[in-house]
């Protein structure tokens, strides 16, 4: 085998092992990067919704709260949007009684601003500009989505996009949405 041709195909396998990863992410009970777990009260942080304007996850008492991490150079969280935008924005927006809420990990409003305009996406994008909001969550891996409850109790968490797993979180959603 040609010399310039294993360090190529090394290179190669390992960046295809780190997509397939990355897509495909499930938690489990030995997951360490999750901090907050399904049955969990969402962390007691603050926000901005709007620049000068804060909230916290406590504002949102008596509603379904979807969360969203993700970062603009994440191939993972670009082919998962369009996804959250369609089935989960959209079908759900007009609903009083849902709150979607997408933090840009590590991103400020400027750059959500653009990413947004680019993705195409009618979600708002929000800053996390140094993971204080992630950091309460996780310590790595996106698309990371959690949904709390009425009470502010984690009803479901996911990490990494997966279709299959995307469409078992739209149940859930929609259930309690009803």
């Amino acid at each position: 085998m040609n010399c310039n041709i294993l360090p190529r195909l090394i290179f190669i396998i390992a960046g295809i092992l780190s997509v397939s990863l990355a897509y495909g992410r499930q938690l489990s009970s030995s997951d360490t990067t999750t901090l907050i777990h399904t049955g969990d009260q969402a962390p007691a942080v603050s926000f901005e919704t709007a620049p000068g304007k804060t909230n916290s996850f406590a504002d949102y008492k008596g509603k379904i709260v979807f969360i969203n991490f993700f970062a603009t150079w994440c191939g993972p969280c670009r082919a998962e949007m369009p996804y959250l935008n369609e089935k989960v924005w959209k079908a759900h927006k007009d609903n009083p009684r849902f709150v979607f809420l997408a933090f840009g990990r590590e991103h400020n409003w400027k750059e959500v601003n653009e990413f947004q305009g680019k993705m195409k996406v009618d979600y708002p994008l929000l800053p996390d500009i140094n993971r204080n909001v992630f950091g309460k969550f996780a310590t790595a891996y996106i698309p990371r989505n959690m949904i709390l409850d009425e009470t502010g109790k984690v009803i479901w968490e996911s990490s990494g996009y997966n279709q299959e797993e995307f469409e078992r979180m739209l149940l859930v959603l929609d259930e309690k949405l009803k």
